[in-house]
């Protein structure tokens, strides 16, 4: 059975919820998602995928590091984007990023790639901008909702409640991964009897 992680980080590219879905799922293997939010459910889905708990993730980013740690397939599945993101419920658009002296930029202190897709940007806009950094998802997202900050950073595979994107940038292939050949195997499922609802 092939173990898949989505973890609210993306879609695992199923619609969702049909019943295709299900029976897909029966005959592929079994789809897992985290209860953790954003940021924090990447970091839960890569260590699940390296101790073999999981055979394959997605979406992830490839670059130097996780090439070392992950086999990739040759093509991507989609785009992703870096993203900054406002209350849904507040005034801050696309369209009036310029009407504030100072653009209050709230970042996850641990997300150094994008920290510096957010801060390449900003430049390239000439937005004046305050950065203050976060040491959790959690603080970056409170922040936000409690006033310190107008926008956070996120990306487009993983929405944030009760925001609205107001900038994406610094487009990259969105693709799965799977553990190196050295990595050890998970045991094998254990198969689970129930009874039948009909």
């Amino acid at each position: 059975m092939v173990k898949t992680v989505c973890a609210k980080i993306g879609n695992c590219g199923s619609s969702g919820g049909t019943y295709a879905d299900a029976q897909e799922d029966r005959a592929r293997g079994q789809r897992l998602f985290g209860s953790a939010d954003g940021n924090e459910a990447v970091g839960s889905a890569i260590n699940d995928l390296m101790d073999g708990q999981v055979d394959l993730m997605g979406p992830l980013l490839k670059n130097a590091a996780t090439e070392e740690m992950f086999e990739f397939p040759e093509n991507s599945y989609g785009t992703v984007y870096t993203t900054l993101v406002a209350l849904a419920a507040g005034s801050l658009r696309e369209n009036n990023l310029r009407d504030r002296d100072v653009l209050r930029v709230g970042l996850w202190q641990t997300a150094e790639t994008r920290n510096g897709e957010v801060l390449t940007y900003l430049k390239s806009e000439n937005l004046p901008y305050e950065i203050v950094y976060y040491d959790t998802a959690a603080e970056q997202q409170q922040a936000l909702v409690g006033g310190a900050v107008d926008v956070i950073s996120s990306v487009s595979l993983s929405p944030v409640a009760n925001t609205r994107i107001v900038a994406q940038f610094a487009p990259r292939p969105s693709r799965r991964a799977w553990p190196m050949p050295s990595t050890p195997p998970r045991a094998a499922a254990t198969p689970v009897s129930r009874p039948s609802p009909w």
